[in-house]
């Protein structure tokens, strides 16, 4: 099957990046954090026109103390059609760093987003003593076919209990709706080889059918520098056990000189076993990014690459979405309109110097 992508010249602000969700009436809803006077809050966005535009919806969750680390989630409809937004809601600056808190949780909206209440906390965490970040991060939720509601997150605690310090694996909590509380953790991803550094996070899920389910993650090379590399492992159970057990995470991308690196992706599903995913990498800068940077300092471009067998294969060279200024960051990517043949996909970014973009682009199979 080949796959043929174009994107529209035009590119326009938008209100947020990763974790956007696209409404059954074709709206957009798109998250950010943002700094107030009382203190720091994650505002709801919305556009009516594929991201031309955008208008103030709701504030999902505010904090008084400009210091608290809040955000960094997505949004996911029910099938019910109850609106969740899950987040990080961290402290670890200031009068924290020596005793930081970790927390995942969960807001609800029952009136497509216009209100919002606290809804759950998936995890948290204080660690004491000296040691690494050991911190909480990057959640995703999402619904399976058969209506299990899963949060995954970036974990660096566990590992670090877990004798493992430094190391950052992808775990995952699922909801029990009877008791009101998450419960059965499992790592969804670390590396194979536990004598290698394990650095996974920024994870995003598609079910390819019943049960099946493939998460495609941030990651890093097991050989120094440790460049950044993105990945993906899958659960053949919906959830229960992840193939990193018993063989080592497949490559989704990474550049042919393994210094340079592929971070922040982000996959979406658009037919049966077609999937297409965006990340960000600087593989086309003279020298590369040292792993660890921080983002506004990173000079990386937002690509793309797809897979028609399931996540098996990554089609290669990766596809430019937008390379204007090298300064890109945390990229999400969703349909807007689906056909048998056609897809008219949304892909928005953070420019760290400018702030949030979007971009559309068509899909086809041919």
């Amino acid at each position: 099957m080949e796959m043929n992508l174009q994107w529209d010249k035009q590119i326009w602000r938008a209100e947020g990046a990763k974790g956007f969700l696209v409404l059954p009436d074709g709206s957009v809803l798109a998250t950010r954090t943002e700094g107030t006077a009382g203190g720091v809050r994650v505002l709801c966005s919305r556009s009516v026109d594929g991201g031309r535009t955008w208008t103030p919806l709701a504030t999902i969750v505010s904090d008084p103390d400009p210091a608290t680390d809040i955000g960094d989630g997505n949004l996911l409809r029910r099938r019910n059609g109850e609106l969740l937004y899950v987040y990080r809601h961290n402290r670890y600056r200031g009068e924290y760093a020596q005793k930081p808190y970790y927390s995942v949780k969960v807001a609800i909206s029952k009136d497509g987003g216009k209100t919002w209440d606290p809804h759950s906390t998936v995890l948290e965490v204080q660690p004491t003593g000296a040691g690494p970040s050991r911190g909480l991060w990057a959640p995703f939720v999402f619904e399976t076919r058969a209506g299990v509601l899963q949060c995954y997150y970036d974990d660096e605690y566990t590992p670090w209990q877990e004798g493992f310090s430094g190391h950052q694996w992808v775990r995952m909590h699922t909801w029990n709706p009877q008791k009101r509380q998450w419960e059965q953790p499992v790592t969804v991803s670390r590396a194979h080889n536990p004598a290698h550094l394990s650095r996974d996070g920024m994870p995003s899920v598609v079910e390819l059918s019943r049960g099946h389910l493939l998460c495609v993650l941030e990651s890093v090379q097991t050989f120094p520098p440790h460049a950044g590399v993105v990945r993906c492992v899958e659960s053949r159970d919906g959830g229960r056990t992840w193939s990193w057990t018993h063989e080592e995470r497949r490559v989704v991308y990474q550049p042919n000189n393994t210094t340079f690196m592929a971070l922040a992706p982000w996959v979406t599903k658009l037919w049966d076993n077609v999937l297409l995913c965006v990340f960000i990498t600087d593989e086309d800068r003279s020298t590369p990014d040292r792993p660890g940077t921080p983002p506004p300092r990173l000079n990386m471009d937002v690509k793309c690459v797809w897979s028609t067998d399931g996540g098996r294969t990554w089609s290669r060279p990766a596809s430019t979405v937008y390379n204007d200024t090298h300064k890109c960051y945390m990229p999400g990517v969703g349909v807007l309109k689906m056909g048998a043949r056609e897809a008219e996909i949304l892909v928005l970014f953070l420019e760290t110097e400018r702030g949030f973009f979007c971009r559309k682009g068509v899909v086809r199979r041919e």
